[in-house]
């Protein structure tokens, strides 16, 4: 259990392996205290059981069909999820068959090239015979969490973008613009989509009054596209200029081997 922290909200993560009474208990304490409880149950995100016990959201997009039911229950009753379809997707080891992806700015600036060598290396290997059918499980999760997407987000169930990085091939920074991708994969639109790595991630921080949209007297973190990418989605990545509290960033000073004293050449 891990709480996370922002000026506006407190949110306790609950995980895997506790009893729906003892998610109930802690959740209704975490009421008491202005907290609210989200929740990583694996193979039982998307329970309607557990949307019982006083959560707020699931950490995770359910890996398994959602019902109708679930559906209209998690609107009812406010509960949200974040999408991590990234994770899914690696562990299916989709994103692997094409490494192209690690040429790329996001990646390639600011990560250890022993750390790509050893990405490409693992890459290469055969899965195991006695893995194949687990790989293949996999892949039906991240296809069937794929598929959730439209009817939660067409009922009007929150879903903010996450990516549950790092794991091999889900990459912090470039994993969002990745995700992004994988929501449009699934039905959404590239606007609906970036709503959900920026207003719809407010909201679930209880931040939405000070960052995520671009309005007078909000946070100024922005970022400056060149291209549509309300119409192509992969084109969040064409990123000329990063403001964060209206202060402009060095983007070179961010790069691995820079002269940062935090980044050492190697």
């Amino acid at each position: 259990m891990e709480q996370l922290k922002t000026e506006n909200v407190d949110l306790v993560k609950l995980y895997v392996g506790l009893s729906d009474q003892v998610v109930r208990a802690i959740s209704t304490e975490a009421k008491k205290k202005n907290l609210r409880t989200i929740i990583d149950q694996w193979q039982r995100n998307g329970s309607m059981d557990l949307m019982d016990e006083g959560i707020a959201g699931f950490a995770h997009l359910p890996s398994h069909r959602i019902s109708e039911d679930a559906v209209r229950k998690a609107k009812e009753k406010g509960i949200f999820f974040i999408s991590t379809l990234a994770v899914y997707e690696v562990f299916a080891r989709r994103r692997l068959r094409d490494l192209s992806f690690l040429n790329e700015p996001l990646i390639a600036d600011v990560t250890p090239a022993s750390q790509l060598k050893g990405l490409r290396e693992f890459a290469e290997k055969p899965i195991p015979p006695e893995r194949q059918q687990e790989s293949r499980q996999r892949l039906t999760d991240f296809e069937d969490a794929e598929k959730n997407v439209k009817p939660l987000w067409h009922s009007g169930v929150l879903i903010a973008t996450g990516t549950d990085a790092p794991y091999p091939g889900d990459f912090q920074g470039e994993g969002v613009h990745h995700e992004m991708g994988l929501l449009v994969e699934s039905g959404l639109t590239p606007l609906q989509a970036i709503a959900a790595a920026t207003k719809n991630a407010a909201s679930i921080m209880n931040a939405d009054k000070e960052w995520s949209t671009l309005e007078p007297g909000k946070v100024a973190n922005v970022l400056l596209i060149d291209g549509k990418p309300d119409q192509n989605i992969r084109e969040t990545r064409r990123i000329t200029l990063v403001m964060k509290h209206g202060e402009v960033i060095d983007r070179d000073k961010l790069k691995f081997g820079s002269q940062s004293k935090d980044f050492p050449a190697l």
